[in-house]
């Protein structure tokens, strides 16, 4: 197989690989993500676009917290359920990237590197 023979294949599957990805990124966008505050009182669910879906009020929230300590309490279990959200949908993609997106990576490197 000659040099371009093998880009032009590489270049195929990598489209291909990464149609795959691009159908599959909504879908692990979608997933929900459950966050607890630290007493467990209020609990938070998001997905990994940032959406959130559901806050509970657990245990007597409402009669241990005034409305600013329970709404700081909400909005840090929310910036806690978001962060984690997006760390995993950003980690389930890595692991979806195909081994042709990673080689057509490291051709394009290696091209860079050797350019004139």
């Amino acid at each position: 197989m000659t040099d371009a023979e093998y880009y032009e294949e590489l270049s195929r599957a990598t489209a291909a690989a990464l149609e795959t990805v691009a159908e599959l990124a909504p879908r692990l966008a979608a997933r929900e993500v459950q966050e607890h505050s630290a007493d467990g009182r209020v609990v938070v669910r998001v997905t990994a676009a940032g959406t959130v879906t559901a806050i509970t009020l657990r245990n007597g929230a409402l009669r241990k917290y005034d409305s600013a300590a329970l709404g700081e309490l909400v909005a840090q279990t929310l910036n806690a359920a978001q962060r984690r959200a997006r760390a995993e949908y950003e980690n389930a993609l890595l692991a979806a990237v195909p081994d042709e997106v990673a080689e057509a990576t490291r051709v394009i490197r290696d091209s860079a590197r050797n350019a004139p």
